[in-house]
């Protein structure tokens, strides 16, 4: 199992914690970067009611016009196996929304990971979920592309991040990672579906998870590889492959 502890016997609570040490490689990159007047307001904070004055914060990118890609244990899974209320807010920056928010009327994975607070590290393979918003938000910030990842790219630093790092401001800014490597992917296949683990050195810690890990490629597009998900000392994870691009696709021909 991974922490962000950097126990190797310890899991990834899900959700951001003030005892969480940083999965920083090396000198931490991020930066804060306002991101609500280039194509990179499609990324944005994601916010999940905990009930008791307690709420969760994660990071999402529109890949459609409604429709919305982050971590799968960002969900706000309810007792009775629903979906409680989650709040996408594009480009959000210290309390401003320039284009407001949305919010989850649906959700799609390929395999559901476990109900629990700690993961084996082959589970964050399965670790995305893209979600219906309640209105076409993608039509004023855009929406991104997704690629599926090569392992000819190992190693090579090509990779950028944003995500709304917790224990920075609190959430309340996005942080932007510079280009890093991916080192390995991992294929792990399940009723016919195959997805990706991804280990990566870019910086993070609670709230980045369900940011987009992404490049630029020819024309200068934006393609999403895989979504940030855990880390620990060692290093990070995404996770993606060919079910996310499958369902990607599939989701845009319905709500395209």
């Amino acid at each position: 199992m991974m922490s962000l502890q950097g126990s190797t016997d310890d899991g990834i609570p899900w959700g951001p914690s003030k005892n969480r040490t940083l999965a920083v490689f090396g000198k931490d990159d991020r930066y804060t970067c306002d991101i609500s007047k280039s194509a990179h307001s499609a990324v944005g904070r994601v916010t999940t009611d905990k009930g008791n004055n307690r709420y969760g914060i994660c990071t999402g990118t529109m890949v459609g016009p409604r429709l919305m890609l982050t971590a799968q244990h960002c969900l706000n899974r309810l007792s009775n196996g629903g979906l409680g209320q989650m709040k996408f807010t594009p480009a959000y920056y210290d309390g401003h929304a320039p284009y407001g928010s949305a919010y989850a009327k649906h959700v799609w994975v390929q395999k559901t990971m476990p109900n629990k607070i700690r993961f084996y590290e082959y589970e964050y393979a399965w670790d995305y979920a893209v979600v219906l918003l309640d209105r076409r938000i993608g039509d004023k910030v855009g929406w991104w592309g997704f690629k599926q990842y090569q392992a000819s790219w190992n190693d090579h630093s090509y990779w950028e991040n944003i995500g709304y790092g917790a224990e920075i401001y609190n959430g309340q800014k996005p942080l932007c990672q510079p280009k890093a490597p991916i080192y390995s992917v991992q294929a792990y296949s399940s009723g016919g579906t195959t997805s990706y683990l991804m280990k990566h050195a870019i910086d993070s810690t609670g709230g980045h998870s369900g940011g987009p890990v992404y490049g630029i490629f020819d024309g200068n597009e934006i393609n999403v590889v895989g979504v940030n998900v855990a880390g620990d000392s060692r290093y990070g994870v995404a996770s993606g492959g060919p079910g996310l691009g499958s369902l990607i696709y599939k989701l845009r021909q319905q709500y395209g």
